[in-house]
This record gives C-alpha cells, sequence and structure tokens, in this order.
C-alpha cells in the first residue's frame, strides 16, 4: 500500500510545484508591463496620452535619430549642408526652479559627422492641472536644429534659467484644438493646433499619435513645426525654416532654408 500510494504522493508534489510556477511566473510577467503608462492594452495610443498626461518620471529616457539639412542661397551660389545626430532626451531631476517644482530634462545633441561636437540643454517641466508647461531653459537653445523641437526656443545667452513659460500640451487633446504657445499675441505668435491623429512609423514600433503644428511668421522669417505625441511621448518631429533676412556679415547671403526631421529609436518609461 505504501509503495502505492508514494507515486501518487510524488505527482500531487509535482502538480503542486508546477502550478505554483506558474502563479509565480504569471505575477512576474504582471510586474513587467509592457505598456508602462497604462496596463489597458485595448485603449489606443491617443487615449492614453489624454488619460495618462506626458510621462514624467524620473530616469525616463528617450533616443532620436535626427536629419537636419541647410541650404544657404548666395547671390551667386548655393550651398547645402547634412548633419545626421543622436539626440538624447532624459528626465534627471525633479527639483525646485524659478519657485517651481519641476522636473528638469537633459537633451545632448551627439553630431555624427563631427568628433567632439555633442551639446546639451537643460529645461524644466512641470504638469500643472491639465497643462503640460515648459517653465524655463537653459541658455543656447537656438544652437540646436530640430533638438530643442522638445523645448521653447529661447534667445537668452544667460547662465541662469530663462523664466519665459509656454503651453507644450493642454488636455484632452482632440483635433481641432488649439491654444496659445507663447505670448497671446496674434500679430506675432500663431497658437499650436492639433491637426489630426496620424499613424507614424518610427524606429521604436508604430503609434498613434496626435499631429500638433506649430507655425511662426515674424519679419522675413517662416517657421513650421510638426510634432506627433503619443504615450510614450513625442515620437516624431519635423521643422522647416526659411530666413528671408540675407547676413549682415555676408552681403551675398540672401536666404537660408532649413529642414530636419527626428524619429524615437528607443525609450524607457517608468511607471
Amino acid at each position: 500500500m505504501v509503495s502505492k500510494r508514494f507515486p501518487n504522493s510524488r505527482l500531487l508534489a509535482l502538480i503542486f510545484i508546477v502550478c505554483c510556477n506558474i502563479i509565480c511566473f504569471t505575477l512576474i510577467l504582471g510586474c513587467f508591463d509592457k505598456n508602462p503608462i497604462n496596463s489597458d492594452n485595448s485603449l489606443k495610443d491617443t487615449d492614453k496620452l489624454n488619460e495618462a498626461g506626458f510621462p514624467l518620471a524620473l530616469g525616463n529616457r528617450w533616443v532620436y535619430s535626427a536629419e537636419t539639412e541647410i541650404t544657404f542661397i548666395y547671390s551667386d551660389t548655393t550651398f547645402t549642408r547634412r548633419e545626421d545626430s543622436e539626440v538624447i532626451w532624459e528626465i534627471t531631476a525633479k527639483e525646485q526652479v524659478l519657485g517651481e517644482e519641476a522636473f528638469r530634462v537633459e537633451t545632448t545633441q551627439h553630431f555624427l559627422n563631427r568628433p567632439d561636437s555633442s551639446m546639451t540643454l537643460l529645461t524644466w517641466f512641470a504638469a500643472e492641472g491639465d497643462t503640460l508647461r515648459a517653465i524655463a531653459s537653459g541658455p543656447g537653445a537656438g544652437r540646436f536644429w530640430v533638438a530643442f523641437q522638445l523645448h521653447k526656443i529661447s534667445g537668452s545667452n544667460q547662465d541662469e534659467p530663462d523664466d519665459w513659460p509656454v503651453n507644450v500640451l493642454i488636455f484632452p487633446l482632440e483635433v481641432g484644438k488649439e491654444w496659445a504657445y507663447w505670448r497671446p499675441d496674434p500679430t506675432f505668435w500663431d497658437n499650436k493646433v492639433v491637426e489630426a491623429i496620424d499613424n507614424v512609423s518610427v524606429p521604436a514600433g508604430n503609434f498613434e499619435a496626435f499631429r500638433i503644428a506649430y507655425n511662426l511668421t515674424a519679419d522675413k522669417v517662416e517657421y513650421k513645426s510638426n510634432q506627433w505625441f503619443t504615450s510614450v511621448g513625442i515620437v516624431k518631429a519635423t521643422e522647416n525654416v526659411e530666413d528671408d533676412q540675407g547676413s549682415t556679415i555676408d552681403e551675398k547671403l540672401t536666404k537660408t532654408i532649413g529642414k530636419s526631421t527626428m524619429s524615437l529609436v528607443s525609450y524607457q518609461i517608468k511607471k
């Protein structure tokens, strides 16, 4: 009798161990959610963005590939310069800046065709109610082609953060919605506009994203920008700049045309 019951006991024990392993494995998988923004994978990316807001958390990191083409038109010739770069966007701290608690974002741009040519820019973001705001930028933002798509444009060269808040996003996002990005002055600044919902394919994957446009015309400069926002942040950005001002340094330079594209390669988002 003992010899007959012993195999059955071993079998029951084996079944129990297997069941426990399955349960533990299931629980472990649940801890590593493939969707860090919202566990309901049936929701669209745009719905997740509206529900959770822009992913602000320490350690969040985005890596982009950027392509820039600048054409200089002179009175007697035309010259085009192309640059490829890697743009890394990382949330490195939560701190007080200009009297507000904000997330510090470091943007580093590595130019692939120029040795020792990386640049880093600081910007501070805060979620205030239904608005994502860039409350301050560090100096030199205007040096960044495409990289400052992720920031407000600052013309300041001062060492301290530049206090000029801008409204990056105002939730809930929907096609046709618009808001004042900088100063609400219709004679100079245009609004940000949610133009459409697009299916965007980038190296990091396929996303459903809000396409948000920002256009600026000032003097003889025309600036057009598109950003695609989804539940994991910005997945793509493009900008086109036409400057007909010429140059006081080189009188032969009559026009500058810049075209840039930035695409998400990889990202790390914490809950």
